[in-house]
């Protein structure tokens, strides 16, 4: 490592190629430090996110007039354009590994981890495995090529958000089941899937998870899936590019007569009539 007027440090600077910008995230820098007895950063802001690891030693982490300590096993993000400042104990000096990055997948990968703006700071979420990750991904070179470079990063922040889950440990009363619901209706409804499998993909009783589902958003989540199908079922047909047999085939239904049923049940009049309706009509019924 180099030594700086504050810590000593190494630095991975990345310029990111026409491929990684092509996907949802990709490395800017990344680097490890041993903090010198003063060492403070900030207060200032940056572009990007930015995570950095505490891997020895002790610290305090300020923004937005918030002041967390930090502490081996924890890790603090840095959000783009927030104004923070972290610095370290005088008799215990941070030791640090930071991973700079940036994409549309950034914050929704954050989210996994249990940080937000509003809170940065995931605790004890680092053990050995990370730690050797962290050292390898800071070890790569320029003639890494770009997809093992992808895979490394995509890699450790999966082990970081199962660490992170495992150290929150997540009741089921937190709302968190309703927003997995719906988000599992939504990507799979052309699937065939049914309420018993969405109530075992968030650790529910069929029976409760309907009760919980209805009381919260006023309709079953049977009616959900149903409505996913109809919304997607209008899109198409408005699109004039698939016959009634391809849509419902696309939708997850064994025959075309129980997908007009459905749909005719939905929206009020058959597929072969939908497309003489106003625009309005693609509204869920729900």
């Amino acid at each position: 490592m180099q030594e700086f007027t504050h810590e000593y440090a190494y630095h991975w600077f990345h310029t990111p190629t026409p491929i990684e910008k092509a996907g949802g995230l990709w490395p800017i820098r990344a680097g490890r430090n041993l903090a010198k007895p003063h060492y403070k950063i900030g207060p200032r802001m940056i572009p990007y996110f930015s995570i950095h690891f505490v891997l020895e030693g002790e610290g305090l982490f300020m923004f937005e007039q918030n002041n967390i300590s930090i502490t081996p096993g924890d890790f603090f993000c840095l959000f783009p354009n927030q104004t923070h400042t972290y610095k370290t104990l005088e008799e215990k000096p941070l030791q640090m590994v930071w991973l700079a990055f940036e994409g549309k997948q950034s914050k929704s990968i954050l989210q996994n981890m249990g940080v937000t703006p509003f809170a940065p700071v995931a605790s004890k979420v680092i053990d050995e495995e990370v730690r050797k990750m962290l050292v390898e991904f800071i070890s790569l070179t320029s003639e890494v090529t770009e997809l093992n470079r992808l895979s490394k990063i995509y890699e450790l922040f999966s082990k970081l958000i199962k660490n992170s889950k495992v150290s929150h440990q997540p009741e089921q009363n937190d709302g968190s089941w309703l927003r997995k619901s719906i988000e599992f209706m939504e990507t799979h409804y052309g699937e065939g899937i049914t309420v018993e499998d969405v109530a075992k993909y968030v650790g529910m009783h069929r029976s409760y998870l309907t009760s919980q589902f209805s009381s919260q958003l006023g309709y079953s989540p049977k009616k959900f899936i149903i409505a996913c199908k109809m919304k997607q079922a209008a899109k198409m047909i408005e699109e004039k590019r698939f016959n009634i047999t391809e849509i419902a085939f696309t939708l997850g239904y064994s025959d075309l007569y129980s997908f007009s049923k459905a749909f005719k049940n939905h929206f009020g009049v058959s597929p072969k009539h939908y497309i003489n309706k106003s625009p309005t009509s693609i509204l869920l019924n729900m």
